[in-house]
């Protein structure tokens, strides 16, 4: 019932495809990571737990500043370059449960922890510089799933957390991270016969406003409903 494990590896990928000249001078990106584990069952098998504990090690991150050093691409409006040396290291636990027969609760955790640890002379952003959080990389973030199935029917719902995050406006404005935030999601199916069933859903329940970048702020409340016909009734 109890499974440990680990892994190390190591990695280098080339720069993306960029405007022809802005990629010269660029190294390619390297990473080191390691990470350490369990997975446990417990209440003969109703509950599944696991945690894991990662640590990674990054050189040559390519980022994007607008300032035009490289004279290859002025026209781009800025300048790709890389950020010397990051890390991150934190755990990711989830744990899974079966209450009763009809119902299933999953529920992970992730704590990460990332810093910019040296960055090349062309990184003017505050949120570029040492001691900086990595680029979208919550410290926290959580999500809570409730699965209920009901004489053939589906019902769903679901509860996500994201801190915050380390962002940027490029422009000098002083917008450095996006706000946390919580959305709760529900949705459910319900078959009615010889192959037709209706599913709805309602995304944002609480009309939460939030962003995953800055300037992009998120839909709200969002209804869907869906008829789905099988043919034959499979």
């Amino acid at each position: 019932s109890t499974r440990l494990r680990t892994s190390y590896g190591q990695g280098i990928k080339e720069p993306e495809l960029l405007p022809v000249g802005c990629g010269s001078g660029l190294a390619p990106e390297q990473s080191r990571t390691f990470d350490a584990g369990f997975d446990q069952i417990l209440a003969s098998e109703r509950v599944h737990l696991s945690v894991t504990y990662f640590n990674n090690d990054f050189h040559n991150i390519v980022s994007f500043a607008l300032v035009n050093a490289n004279p290859n691409c002025p026209a781009f409006g800025g300048s790709f370059f890389n950020t010397d040396h990051a890390r991150a290291y934190g755990t990711n636990s989830k744990i899974e449960t079966r209450p009763f027969r009809w119902l299933n609760i999953n529920g992970s955790y992730s704590y990460d922890d990332t810093r910019v640890l040296k960055a090349g002379s062309i990184e003017t952003d505050p949120s570029m510089i040492p001691g900086s959080r990595l680029f979208k990389r919550p410290l926290h973030s959580a999500n809570l799933i409730a699965d209920a199935h009901f004489r053939r029917m589906n019902f769903n719902f679901a509860g996500y957390y994201v801190g915050r995050r380390t962002d940027s406006d490029f422009l000098g404005l002083g917008l450095t991270s996006d706000p946390s935030y919580v959305r709760w999601d529900m949705a459910a199916s319900f078959p009615v016969r010889h192959g037709l069933s209706f599913t709805g859903t309602l995304q944002n329940i609480f009309d939460r406003q939030y962003s995953d970048a800055i300037g992009y702020p998120a839909l709200g409340r969002i209804y869907r409903v869906r008829m789905k016909y099988a043919w034959g009734g499979n």
